[in-house]
């Protein structure tokens, strides 16, 4: 259905109509928008699916403001609504380098009406996700959500602006990589002077907006309140108002649950978003992420797998010596397509052609292995960058093969460097973007060069040095560090493309046609993951880095892994 464009109108027409059949109203903006259907309708107005014409006809979104009849009889309703409409373009605006906000393009006013042209988002909103899907989400669903749109919520905060209309309706996920789409500013906010964003009156969703909310006052523990209670509609399908314990004044969320119950930690973590006081709610966005990391990760195959994971002691502790552990996380079997897609932004060829790799099961190493633990084996410490927990470097291609063959004779098991394809297979954890993370790589996930930008990424900074293991989000499988801080050397020659490589998911044992007259070896090896000074574009999760197997750079590191007898 096409509704028509002027408020006086506002009749309903056929979709695709050019012009309003009962007042004749064109249905084309600026001389260029063409409205194919309306898409939906709120409290502030109807939002239309558009043809740009001027763009190739090019899908773009178009919200029109038309408030409700409530909002016109409301004392000084309307020219509140106007003032948010036009508000949202403002937001939008101090917002547009994410790539998860809707760009966007234009703000005009025609047919005694106000328009907002947006980025078309060709997606599905969790809201409908979870009626289609017919099943309440997984705790795994649940805190994918998290890791995916917490950091865009800190990116919003850090500039001030709180959305104050979180809610499943108002998160698409995008079709092209799944990744969640924040929409809808037209309720947000800038955080004033006092820290508090009084409106006066009550901007959110009932059942999802903070209690502060309804008393006119919103901060940003309100968005995470919101996110919460998102949260707990996911993974109930029922709506707040029938979770909330009114005696208790609580969320009886956990009585619903129709999967199993959720781990205790997440729990936890649930319950300390919703927290009716701001005051013993989380902060900041990042806060949540630094809990989330402690977690238990969630695996591709039965949680009777969890018990798989292991611990080795490499060092045991003393008065003077703190004890040293090796984490050794279980990566489950699976398939996996190696390599960059055509379509991957400033993929290279040595990254091609893609193919489909089976990988049995193995253990990797949960980081990359850390100062104290080649220290404890080794006995010295290369690294130039010094720090227990910081990730070993200036290590060569040797060191590391060295390092796994004493690690195997204090242990009785056989551990060594993973082959590209393992390693790759366990970077990606079922994603198919450049990145675990998504499509982008932005410096509160991982350490490189944030300075520069890959695919409309938000500038960031560099930290010019390595950092402690485990101080960015964890992948799917649980490992930290797949991108950036150190590059990790595999056990492949290097190739320069995967043409005549083993069709399993072994290492490329035999070498190219490589001659390096600068050093005695003549050989060079594989090293993945980009480190603390790659541009973004090296850290993806297909990049190969040919390098000198002595090479004993400040950027090189490694991991290790155990493959399942």
């Amino acid at each position: 259905m096409l509704h028509c464009l002027n408020p006086d109108c506002q009749a309903e027409n056929p979709p695709g109509t050019k012009f309003c059949q009962k007042c004749g109203t064109p249905f084309l903006l600026k001389q260029r928008y063409q409205c194919d259907r309306t898409l939906g309708q709120g409290g502030f107005g109807r939002t239309h699916l558009v043809r740009d014409g001027q763009r190739g006809n090019a899908k773009v979104v178009v919200k029109q403001f038309i408030p409700s009849e409530e909002l016109r009889k409301s004392t000084g309703g309307l020219q509140k609504a106007l003032q948010l409409f036009h508000e949202e373009s403002e937001r939008l605006l101090q917002l547009d380098q994410h790539p998860q906000i809707p760009i966007l393009f234009e703000a005009f006013e025609e047919h005694k009406s106000h328009f907002l042209v947006q980025q078309f988002i060709d997606g599905q909103t969790l809201a409908d996700e979870l009626d289609e899907q017919g099943t309440p989400f997984t705790e795994a669903q649940v805190r994918s959500l998290l890791l995916d749109l917490l950091p865009v919520l800190q990116f919003v905060h850090d500039r001030q602006i709180i959305h104050r209309d979180i809610k499943p309706e108002n998160i698409i996920r995008r079709q092209i990589d799944n990744r969640l789409v924040l929409i809808d500013f037209g309720a947000a906010k800038v955080v004033t002077q006092t820290a508090l964003a009084k409106t006066g009156t009550m901007i959110g969703s009932a059942g999802y907006a903070a209690p502060e909310q309804s008393y006119g006052k919103a901060i940003f523990a309100s968005d995470l309140y919101s996110l919460g209670v998102t949260c707990l509609n996911l993974l109930t399908q029922m709506h707040p108002f029938k979770l909330y314990d009114n005696m208790n004044g609580t969320f009886a969320w956990q009585d619903f649950l129709r999967n199993s119950p959720v781990n205790d930690k997440l729990g936890t973590v649930l319950d300390k978003l919703i927290h009716s006081s701001p005051k013993y709610r989380y902060g900041s966005a990042q806060d949540v992420l630094r809990d989330l990391e402690q977690i238990p990760p969630f695996f591709a195959t039965p949680t009777a797998s969890w018990s798989k994971n292991y611990t080795e002691r490499l060092q045991t502790g003393s008065l003077h010596q703190q004890e040293v552990l090796l984490d050794m996380v279980y990566i489950p079997a699976g398939q996996f397509m190696m390599g960059a897609p055509n379509d991957e932004p400033e993929a290279r060829d040595n990254e091609k052609p893609q193919r489909c790799l089976t990988v049995p099961a193995l253990w990797m190493g949960k980081f990359p292995i850390t100062q104290a633990q080649y220290q404890a084996i080794m006995g010295s410490n290369p690294s130039h960058f010094k720090g227990d927990n910081r990730p070993v470097e200036q290590v060569s291609w040797y060191d590391a093969v060295k390092f796994c063959q004493q690690l195997s004779a204090k242990t009785g098991k056989r551990y060594r460097l993973p082959s590209e394809a393992e390693w790759e297979y366990a970077c990606r954890a079922g994603s198919t973007t450049p990145f675990y993370f998504g499509q982008i790589l932005t410096d509160n996930l991982a350490n490189y060069k944030a300075t520069e930008t890959y695919n409309n990424s938000p500038v960031g900074i560099c930290r010019e040095e390595t950092v402690d293991v485990r101080s960015f989000p964890a992948n799917g499988f649980g490992l930290y560090d797949m991108h950036g801080n150190v590059w990790e050397w595999c056990l492949d020659y290097w190739h320069e493309s995967y043409d005549g490589a083993p069709s399993d998911c072994s290492a490329w044992t035999t070498s190219g046609v490589d001659y390096d007259v600068m050093h005695e070896d003549v050989y060079h090896r594989i090293a993945r993951g980009g480190s603390w000074r790659s541009l973004p574009k090296d850290c993806r999760s297909a990049v190969r880095f040919k390098i000198w197997s002595g090479n004993q750079s400040i950027s090189i590191g490694f991991r290790v892994i155990v493959a399942e007898a």
